[in-house]
């Protein structure tokens, strides 16, 4: 029988929530990004900077579409996707199709949700 370790609440409350949050974005095992309402990246997870051939996820902030390796087309879809996704309808399992900064293609299943601070 595992016995699960527990912390004062005093500890918890010390602790950085952000770091918490970073850790596990870091840690999913998928490309995480996420944008403003103008689709411009305000942050991603470092799986994410390096599809799009950044070095850190700090290179990726203040981008949009059209700033990254893919071309203008897949840009316009990418903004026409954020844009419905933004407007409550979420897009789960939509096939997208990535150009990456060595010029392969990959094939990704992508989630686009709502979040908003509430």
């Amino acid at each position: 029988m595992t016995k699960l370790r527990t912390f004062p609440t005093s500890v918890i409350h010390d602790v950085d929530v952000q770091v918490y949050l970073d850790n596990i974005v870091e840690r999913i095992p998928y490309y995480v990004f996420w944008k403003d309402a103008n689709c411009v990246y305000l942050g991603c997870n470092q799986r994410f900077a390096t599809l799009v051939g950044k070095k850190t996820p700090k290179e990726v902030v203040g981008k949009t579409d059209f700033d990254l390796p893919w071309g203008e087309g897949e840009a316009e879809a990418f903004v026409q996707g954020d844009k419905n996704a933004m407007t409550g309808n979420p897009q789960v399992n939509a096939e997208e199709f990535l150009l990456r900064p060595d010029g392969s293609k990959i094939e990704l299943s992508a989630y686009l949700l709502l979040i908003y601070p509430g």
